[in-house]
């Protein structure tokens, strides 16, 4: 509760809807303050600068800071930049004066901020509430603020995997179905509970794996030759699961999980068993999932293959997680 009485604060709501978010509510100090969401990044993605944005003291608008009239504006009623808008479209300085008793000899001022709202807003003749300011408009006194905010957050210019697919496509001489590939993206967090389980098929499925073909790119001195079979280039795709030095390994592990021949694919290992696995009962299923998990962390730190010894801990872990 702490961490909310402190984001909704007149102080920090000043900062947070102003343009320039430097250190929104300075230092969080006191018990617990270090489990508090930074969330001054993501939120500057929204909107250089919010409706709710105080004019008065506003750290963006330094006339604001020293200039007297503009304190005048506030008691008249022009507290924030969506007080100087109505309908969406900002108004003028005659509107200004019939709705709030502006004098004329404040003109000047009315230019002067609004120049500063044209460098800040793009578009800013017309303007409305955004997803941010309604949470801050109209949920403040909400119990779920918090989650509203950071679900905003989380969905603020997702990027698009849409590349990824492609490339997958290519290096596999496949189709991938967008509807499929969505699929792909949530069983991430489907193969283990254990979140390093899961870090590592997210670094692969979104080939952020570091392979020696990509290390050699990167640093030319670098071979990209496979260290295991030593014959071609290692691509993922080829380190986990087209290595000769692999087929034997992964054809052994297969068998011995489920008494039965069941081929290992590409499209298996790379994404798991979702398609492939009809064969396999739910039990097996989930036994296979933390079995290839398993295998791909092991596969990124063997030389020749999986050892015996290796093959043996893989089976043991699927006993131990079913």
């Amino acid at each position: 509760m702490a961490g909310l009485h402190i984001f909704l604060s007149n102080k920090c709501t000043q900062r947070l809807t102003s343009a320039k978010l430097k250190d929104p509510c300075g230092p969080l100090k006191g018990p617990g303050s270090s489990g508090v969401l930074d969330v001054q990044g993501p939120l500057k993605e929204l909107r250089n600068l919010s409706l709710l944005s105080p004019i008065v003291n506003n750290p963006s608008f330094k006339p604001s800071l020293t200039d007297k009239t503009y304190t005048y504006w506030e008691r008249l009623g022009i507290k924030r930049i969506g007080d100087m808008y109505e309908m969406g479209k900002l108004l003028s300085f005659q509107q200004l004066q019939l709705k709030y008793n502006l004098k004329s000899n404040q003109y000047f001022k009315y230019l002067q901020f609004r120049d500063y709202l044209k460098k800040h807003i793009q578009g800013y003749q017309t303007l409305t509430l955004d997803l941010l300011d309604e949470a801050m408009n109209n949920k403040a006194e909400s119990s779920n603020l918090i989650s509203y905010l950071y679900n905003i957050i989380l969905n603020i210019e997702l990027p698009s995997t849409e590349a990824i697919r492609v490339d997958w496509e290519r290096e596999l001489l496949i189709k991938i179905p967008k509807e499929t590939w969505e699929k792909y993206l949530i069983y991430i967090h489907k193969y283990s509970i254990n979140a390093r389980h899961n870090l590592i098929q997210f670094k692969i499925l979104h080939r952020l794996y570091y392979s020696k073909t990509r290390l050699n790119k990167i640093y030319p001195n670098i071979s990209p030759t496979c260290d295991k079979c030593l014959s071609q280039n290692a691509t993922i795709t080829h380190s986990f699961v087209s290595c000769t030095k692999l087929h034997k390994s992964w054809n052994e592990m297969f068998t011995k999980l489920f008494n039965i021949k069941l081929d290992p694919n590409t499209e298996m290992i790379i994404f798991g068993s979702m398609e492939d696995g009809n064969k396999l009962n739910t039990f097996q299923k989930s036994r296979l999932n933390y079995g290839l998990i398993t295998a791909k962390k092991i596969t990124q730190c063997l030389t020749c293959g999986f050892q015996i010894c290796r093959k043996r801990h893989i089976l043991k872990k699927c006993d131990s997680s079913t």
